[in-house]
């Protein structure tokens, strides 16, 4: 077994058994020795597409470090001093108990957290996938923040949690990709059937906004200005199966010293100026 600790007060044997015991588990479990982690589950190597403690630690060093920094989250920066993360999750109130992690595909997930703490120094952490539950119970308030006629979000809601976007996207280090789109129609059905096409193309972290009567705001977590103009390609593609309408859009990463308010705005400037069917800026 390539997770085996000669460290640890338990030999070889108990250490393989603790290891099949864990696996059988579909939550994400860690075990900790002295607060240094020194077993997980499949379960946990799978979320994260490692081999093992090495390789873990290698990729992400510390777990805590992992927690995307969302207000509505436990976190690394709600840990105070001489405490480890451990106990500081402790010490909630147990529906506040909750943290988010990025999965190796930097899909969100979602997760109740439980620490059991064992004799000789042992914790045994297990990570529930709650994203399911959570979405289901966001419902309601989901649905105000909509937009009835298109699906997809309403410009207030965006403007409300946009700074929780630039925080994943700096924990994360990606880069963020703003586009808007705009269609040659004002027709309700074609702005419909524009934004449900729009949403078959883009992954379910991906936000589009109702912008204006014509527009949309496309928000994108990437790794290089090559996705976005992907991203944007395989959109325009779908729409030109349809005769009815024509996209134009207009790309622009957001720079690390500005506002997704002043990136937006440069979008909103060349889509004025310019008549190409598509353009990055």
């Amino acid at each position: 077994m390539s997770d085996i600790n000669k460290d640890l007060p338990l030999d070889e044997s108990a250490q393989t058994l603790i290891k099949s015991l864990i696996d059988k588990n579909k939550d994400l479990v860690f075990v900790f020795y002295k607060n240094q982690l020194v077993l997980f589950n499949q379960a946990a190597q799978k979320f994260f597409h490692v081999d093992d403690i090495a390789h873990f630690t290698r990729e992400f060093a510390r777990l805590e470090d992992r927690f995307v920094p969302h207000n509505f989250y436990f976190h690394a920066e709600k840990i105070s001093d001489n405490q480890t993360w451990q106990q500081a999750i402790m010490e909630l109130e147990e529906s506040k108990r909750i943290v988010s992690i990025f999965n190796h595909n930097f899909k969100p997930h979602a997760f109740s957290v439980i620490v059991d703490t064992l004799q000789d120094q042992y914790e045994v952490i297990f990570f529930h996938d709650i994203t399911t539950d959570l979405i289901k119970s966001l419902m309601i308030e989901n649905n105000t923040n909509l937009d009835e006629s298109s699906g997809a979000y309403n410009r207030n809601y965006f403007e409300n949690i946009s700074s929780g976007y630039v925080d994943a996207a700096s924990f994360n280090d990606k880069l963020i990709a703003l586009c808007i789109i705009n269609v040659n129609s004002k027709d309700k059905d074609t702005i419909y059937s524009v934004a449900q096409d729009i949403k078959r193309q883009i992954r379910d972290d991906d936000m589009l906004t109702r912008w204006s009567d014509t527009s949309f705001l496309l928000t994108c977590l990437i790794w290089s200005e090559d996705h976005a103009l992907a991203v944007t390609k395989k959109i325009l593609e779908s729409s030109k199966t349809n005769k009815v309408f024509s996209l134009q859009i207009i790309t622009t990463i957001k720079q690390s010293n500005e506002s997704m308010n002043s990136a937006i705005k440069r979008c909103e400037k060349k889509l004025q100026e310019t008549s190409q069917e598509y353009l990055i800026i």
